[in-house]
């Protein structure tokens, strides 16, 4: 056995170095150990450049992960961005002016009175919000899929699926994180707590 900071030759059961005084010994806590579906990696403690490899992958620390996601779903709806938010504004407006008149004009009970504003505001928020969001980042997900902007400016519906690059598992992309500070990633389907990644909408092509 050496010494991982001065490298002197010591007995296998030393407990400090006799030549700089470096405690030797090692917890369970400074022994880290992450596994994948196909290697398993062991750091021990306070030794330099000693981890134990066990597998065919090897990944550094320092060195980033490239995986392929592909985009299952890529439908062109018949609708520009900047058309939904429009459209969604004379909505919104169109709705408010129409709840302000049946509520000056005591008409709300009435059986005459023909209440389309209650389905048209969520319908306009929605068209509203969603232009809106797609021309500023021109890509939202929502869990399970997501919405993109083409060159032209069309709204493309997208879902997306990736292989995971640690293990035979598959990655999709999900929100996690604490309430407040949840962030947008890439999780595999066998290791969804280790196995994560960072996900970049430009990536996509096409969007």
């Amino acid at each position: 056995m050496f010494c991982g900071k001065c490298g002197k030759k010591l007995g296998c059961e030393a407990n400090f170095c006799s030549n700089c005084g470096t405690p030797l010994s090692q917890d369970l806590e400074s022994i880290d150990v992450k596994t994948g579906g196909a290697s398993v990696n062991i750091g021990v403690g306070n030794l330099p450049n000693s981890n134990i490899h066990i597998g065919d992958k090897i990944v550094k620390e320092d060195e980033p992960l490239v995986y392929e996601m592909n985009k299952t779903v890529n439908s062109r709806l018949p609708i520009k961005a900047s058309w939904a938010a429009f459209a969604g504004a004379i909505g919104v407006i169109g709705s408010i002016a129409s709840i302000y008149s049946v509520l000056s004009n005591g008409l709300l009970n009435s059986t005459e009175q023909n209440n389309w504003f209650f389905p048209l505001m969520p319908i306009s928020i929605l068209l509203l919000v969603v232009g809106i969001l797609l021309l500023r980042s021109k890509f939202i997900w929502l869990q399970f899929f997501g919405f993109g902007l083409d060159e032209q400016g069309y709204i493309r519906f997208v879902r997306l699926r990736g292989k995971c690059p640690l293990c035979t598992g598959s990655l999709s992309v999900r929100y996690s994180g604490p309430k407040g500070a949840r962030s947008i990633g890439a999780s595999c389907s066998r290791n969804p707590e280790q196995h994560r990644f960072t996900f970049d909408p430009t990536w996509l092509d096409n969007l």
